[in-house]
């Protein structure tokens, strides 16, 4: 229950940071036009028309300030309204009234009042003003529970801010719809629309936006299982925002970063010390989002066995859910509270309350949180000893996990039913059940993922932990010299011998460690390197002109699917970065959208082939990532682009004694024509990475790590170039 509802908390809060940039293009920058200059322009004013566009800019001066003087404008707005001609006052007249309904949290009445001037836009043909409308009714259906309608304003305003080229529109817009695919299981979905909305705020240069995507695309991350990769970019967030001082975000990564150490690291005084650093900014800041703080508290308290403490949190979280009619709040206190009474043996009392809490759920259309709730339920259902009930809870809850791919909730749920089978003595489904909750929990929880979480935090502790080191390393080496001056001749002799030889290990031991750090940090800095090679700032370019040729034409799906296609791209080569191995499945998807990209983006000139040795199955096979495409890139960079006819790329993966064999094969040029153009134009140091990459990763085998060679047709002419590579591996 508390995964996916505090991760959706945070969506809704993002969602908000983000669409309230936007809504200064909905009005008249009344906001920043002086009151008194308003108020005279009234008193003068003639025409209904004039009178309706300053009741307007004076009701949405007042709204943050005065709502009774708002709202009196727009009383008095009302009554003119019948006798106005200019159709656009009248769209803005109702765009302010759905404004001050999202204030009030009125989302059915909001949502009318931007229905109402939608259709207004759509009659006067304004594409900015439609675009914007879809995504306030998108966010209205967003919030009081309606996905569908959601998404589907959502995908009406893309398309129009797309045709407009708004930068900003397109990220808002691709960030919403990454919540919403986030609610309902839809990760990698999820994943491509946070990714297209980090590149537009890249290209924006909006440094606060970033670190708002940074910190929306955590819990998709968190609810993948990836806890390692959401730490890094919550920390990557905290970064951002703590250089910005913003203190109302602080607050909700705070939020964040307890979660991970909550579900990951089960470390809940530190998630609770999270925790209470969010509710603080946010009771400083009034944040409307609270109640989020304090249910999870609650949880924190749950797990430390201090269940007064957790219901009195529970309770303040649903008070404030229920006055703000917050269905995600309501539904995540009442979760709480069914799992607190059910600690306490009130198991009806508990089932009550997980009711309430799975029918909110299902109104916010919140996959994870159905299947937490149903779980608990099965497993309150097995202590009342009615086990049918349970088994059909649980499969439900199963079926959802399953459908999502949500690994640590799987975990949870096959060992309930493992005790639920073997409690009706079906001994065959009891211990097939047990096989998957071992095999869940040796991939998903292991010391090697808390290791990496712990490495990040550390970051942030590393000039307090040199000083204890530099304090305990004086405090060792003065208790040695008393000791010392306390022996005897034969003894500090002794002493004196051992201390060398001892002496002698921790310089050689040190020079070791010295190496084995010299060749990580030069690993980790070519890798570094090879990222910045392969997302670098001219191949970006190539794509933003491609993307923008296809608008211009008014190839608009074609435009999308381009948009689609680098969004995944570049989210490949994002997680891909943060790990030392994966499997070589994954490098081909990564080379292969990387190569559609090139085709689309020079049409007809290059077309591409891979080829997949039969005997080898690349989901069992992990090697280091980012070997492969700086040679593609090469080929077609210096082979086929120079080249006047169409030409093409293949790729060869072959099996070859301790390595990987691929042959990179093009038709272009060949490598003397390619040297006398002296192509300046394109320098790409990504080859030489990565060869130093692969003499790393080699040096203990003894295998050719690169091989070029020229190719030749029958009458000796030039027609191309192959380069073979041998990758290290192993087995998954």
């Amino acid at each position: 229950m508390r995964g996916s509802s505090n991760s959706h908390h945070l969506r809704i809060a993002v969602t908000i940071f983000l669409l309230v940039p936007g809504l200064s293009g909905l009005l008249l920058a009344a906001s920043s036009t002086n009151i008194d200059s308003l108020q005279q322009a009234l008193e003068h004013a003639v025409t209904h028309d004039e009178k309706l566009a300053l009741h307007n800019s004076l009701a949405y001066a007042y709204m943050y300030t005065d709502r009774d003087r708002a709202i009196a404008y727009l009383d008095k707005g009302r009554r003119l309204i019948s006798s106005v001609s200019d159709r656009h006052q009248v769209a803005v007249y109702h765009n302010i009234w759905g404004r001050y309904y999202l204030t009030r949290a009125a989302f059915d009445s909001a949502s009318q009042m931007f229905s109402d001037a939608l259709t207004i836009y759509q009659a006067l043909e304004i594409p900015e003003k439609m675009a914007l409308t879809h995504m306030l009714l998108g966010y209205c259906f967003h919030v009081a529970g309606n996905p569908d309608s959601a998404r589907q304003h959502y995908l009406a305003a893309l398309p129009l801010y797309t045709d407009l080229s708004d930068h900003r529109g397109i990220a808002q817009t691709a960030s919403n719809l990454g919540h919403l695919y986030n609610i309902q299981g839809d990760f990698d979905t999820a994943m491509d629309y946070f990714t297209q909305a980090l590149l537009a705020f890249h290209l924006l240069e909006d440094s606060a936006a970033i670190g708002a995507t940074f910190f929306n695309m955590a819990p998709v991350f968190r609810n993948k299982g990836d806890f390692d990769r959401s730490f890094e970019l919550a920390l990557q967030a905290l970064d951002i925002m703590h250089k910005r001082k913003d203190s109302v975000f602080l607050g909700k990564i705070y939020n964040e970063v307890g979660n991970i150490y909550y579900s990951q690291l089960k470390n809940y005084p530190k998630a609770l010390e999270y925790y209470r650093q969010s509710l603080d900014l946010k009771t400083r800041y009034d944040d409307e989002y609270l109640y989020n703080a304090m249910n999870n508290i609650g949880y924190c308290y749950l797990e430390l066995n201090d269940l007064e403490a957790a219901e009195r949190y529970f309770n303040k979280g649903l008070d404030i859910s229920n006055r703000q009619a917050n269905l995600t709040g309501k539904a995540n206190a009442k979760g709480g509270l069914g799992k607190l009474f059910a600690r306490q043996g009130k198991y009806r009392r508990a089932l009550t309350f997980f009711e309430h809490s799975l029918t909110h759920l299902e109104q916010l259309g919140d996959q994870m949180g159905k299947a937490r709730v149903l779980a608990e339920m099965g497993s309150v259902w097995i202590s009342l000893e009615a086990h049918q009930k349970a088994l059909t809870h649980l499969l439900k809850a199963l079926t959802i996990a399953r459908d999502i791919d949500a690994p640590g909730l799987l975990k949870d749920i096959y060992q309930q039913l493992e005790i639920c089978y073997a409690a009706i003595d079906d001994h065959a489904h009891a211990h097939h059940y047990l096989k998957l909750y071992m095999a869940v929990s040796d991939s998903f929880f292991n010391i090697e993922k808390v290791t990496q979480i712990q490495d990040l935090e550390a970051r942030y502790q590393h000039d307090q932990k040199m000083k204890e080191i530099r304090i305990l390393t004086s405090e060792k080496q003065l208790q040695a010299l008393k000791m010392k001056n306390q022996h005897t001749l034969y003894y500090t002799t002794l002493g004196g011998g051992t201390l060398c030889l001892l002496l002698f290990l921790a310089i050689f031991s040190r020079h070791q460690t010295k190496r084995r750090a010299a060749t990580l940090q030069k690993m980790t800095k070519l890798e570094q390197q090879a990222l910045q090679s392969q997302m670098n700032p001219h191949f970006i370019f190539n794509c933003m002109n491609a993307f923008q040729s296809l608008i211009l034409e008014h190839k608009n799906e074609l435009a999308m699917d381009y948009l689609s296609k680098f969004g995944s791209l570049l989210r490949l080569v994002l997680e891909n970065s943060t790990r030392s191995y994966i499997d070589l499945a994954t490098e081909l998807k990564t080379i292969k959208l990387y190569l559609e990209l090139e085709h689309m983006r020079i049409e007809d000139k290059l077309s591409f082939a891979i080829h997949l040795d039969d005997k080898l199955q690349p989901e069992e096979i992990l090697i280091s990532p980012m070997l492969i495409q700086p040679f593609v890139e090469n080929a077609i960079w210096h082979g086929i682009i120079p080249k006047k006819a169409p030409g093409k790329i293949e790729l060869f993966v072959q099996q070859n004694g301790e390595g990987i064999k691929c042959i990179i094969k093009d038709d272009g040029i060949g490598r003397i024509r390619s040297r006398n153009l002296n192509a300046k134009k394109h320098r790409s140091f990504g080859m030489q990475i990565t060869e130093e990459r692969l003499k790393i990763l080699n040096q203990h085998k003894r295998l050719k790590e690169v091989r070029v060679s020229d190719l030749y047709d029958q009458q000796q002419q030039a027609c191309g170039t192959a380069v073979e590579i041998i990758l290290p591996y192993k087995k998954a």
